[in-house]
């Protein structure tokens, strides 16, 4: 059974988030938070011990990228939590920020008034972000296909998924993830910088690199667009090729939609890449 940590799952969603997850094969662990005397949330039962039940849980695993960490957004971190997490972040391990207002998540306004409303919209947003559904047990490759069969704004050019299931197994998760945000992003676009959309979703978006990846985009006979760039998602330095795993992608706007691009996921590339796709004019 799979293990995930969340820091500030408020205790009045508490329980039904723990079910869900259960439903999943899920087991969650968590640092609870609640409602302060100034009427805002905080880390119970005191924000001096969330550091210590975040090292109980890594403690589990010898290998970071496999550990499955989620911070809502809304009690406050102690600098502790922050430091550790930075840490974890560079071993590895698949750290989700949402953002309060943006994909789903209540905004801080909201959670001012703690309405029903407030703790319905919360409950399914985190449910949403929760891994362990049969779609999120298939293999990177069939879960790009999926998700775009499901979202024509969110593209697999030829060639793009063959080597995605050749990273190692520990690296699934990042690359489901990956193809999350892309979906999303083809969806609704990004209200801030492609980097902070990706940081959201707790992904390392790296501009510069050895690797030029190139996209040629043909729509009603004619070129419409020409990229070449560096810019890719990754998980895992100074490892082996096949534990750097490594997303390429670009994104762009047609008829004022956002689209998503993939170029190339799987192991760490050799060579340079090159892509061409045939855009629907319907």
């Amino acid at each position: 059974m799979a293990r995930v940590f969340m820091i500030g799952l408020p205790t009045h969603v508490r329980l039904r988030v723990e079910a869900a997850a259960g439903q999943r094969e899920l087991e969650l662990l968590s640092v609870p938070s609640g409602v302060g005397k100034a009427g805002t949330f905080r880390l119970l039962p005191h924000e001096s011990e969330a550091v210590y039940r975040l090292r109980e849980y890594v403690d589990e695993y010898d290998n970071f990228a496999v550990c499955l960490i989620h911070v809502l957004p809304y009690a406050p971190l102690p600098h502790d939590v922050e430091q550790e997490l930075k840490t974890l972040k560079e071993y590895g391990a698949m750290i989700f920020r949402p953002v309060p207002g943006e994909a789903g998540w209540p905004s801080m306004s909201s959670a001012k008034r703690r309405d029903q409303v407030f703790w319905d919209t919360l409950y399914t947003a985190i449910v949403a972000a929760l891994p362990g559904d049969a779609l999120q047990r298939q293999p990177p490759s069939a879960y790009f296909q999926s998700l775009a069969a499901d979202n024509p704004r969110m593209l697999i050019t030829p060639k793009s998924i063959e080597c995605a299931d050749d990273v190692a197994k520990h690296r699934y998760e990042f690359l489901r993830c990956v193809a999350n945000a892309l979906d999303l992003y083809a969806r609704d676009g990004s209200s801030g910088s492609i980097d902070t959309f990706f940081a959201q979703h707790g992904l390392d978006h790296a501009k510069t690199g050895g690797i030029t990846a190139k996209l040629t985009l043909h729509k009603g006979g004619k070129v419409v667009l020409r990229y070449a760039g560096n810019t890719h998602l990754k998980q895992g330095d100074k490892t082996t090729r096949i534990s750097a795993a490594r997303v390429y992608y670009h994104t762009f706007t047609d008829d004022k939609q956002p689209y998503a691009a993939l170029l190339y996921a799987g192991p760490h590339p050799n060579d340079d890449l090159e892509r061409e796709y045939i855009l629907s004019d319907r």
